[in-house]
């Protein structure tokens, strides 16, 4: 992979020098020169992991952020193939591949994800489910197109996609989730 430079706006940098006082010079260095990481997460339901690399004829390495990611090594055109078309991969950023893992989802919880798009932590999430459901939520309606071709696509089961604002849960779901998700953009 390419070590790429960013160019960090002033603020950006002063916010951060502010907020993480010590650590910020990682931090910040990470950002401006680390080569960005590229991944899959496999669907388990459709393959594994050693399938999906063999048939893409691709080297990989265990994603540490979750036991169904691969961290890829070279830039690999995955849109196009037939393990993406089936939905037995998802393209992710190794980094969000934790999130469903670190929930310690159980299985039978009533989830809601309050941004959903385009898909990556809802169908994580419904892999995990046997007897809950995900609740996955779009408020933009075109990424909520996408979301549910991507559920869709991915074979995800006990989902639900809708396309509310957050009022709508508020005023009509009260207290009936165990998690909510809110990685908002």
């Amino acid at each position: 992979m390419k070590e790429q430079t960013r160019v960090l706006p002033a603020s950006f940098v002063d916010k951060y020098r502010r907020l993480m006082g010590d650590e910020a010079h990682a931090f910040l260095n990470a950002i401006q020169f680390g080569a960005a990481l590229k991944g899959l997460r496999v669907n388990t339901a459709k393959a594994t992991v050693e399938d999906v690399c063999n048939g893409l004829n691709i080297p990989y390495e265990q994603c540490p952020y979750c036991d169904r990611g691969i961290v890829l090594r070279d830039d690999i055109a995955i849109g196009r193939s037939v393990e993406h078309a089936s939905g037995a991969v998802y393209s992710q950023e190794p980094s969000a591949m934790a999130v469903a893992q670190c929930a310690e989802i159980k299985g039978d919880e009533r989830i809601l994800d309050m941004c959903a798009a385009p898909g990556g932590k809802a169908t994580a999430i419904c892999e995990l489910l046997t007897t809950g459901v995900l609740y996955a939520n779009e408020i933009v309606y075109k990424r909520a197109l996408i979301l549910a071709e991507n559920v869709e696509r991915m074979g995800a089961r006990r989902c639900i996609v809708s396309c509310n604002p957050p009022d709508c849960f508020a005023d009509n779901f009260g207290e009936y989730f165990d998690m909510v998700f809110a990685d908002c953009p």
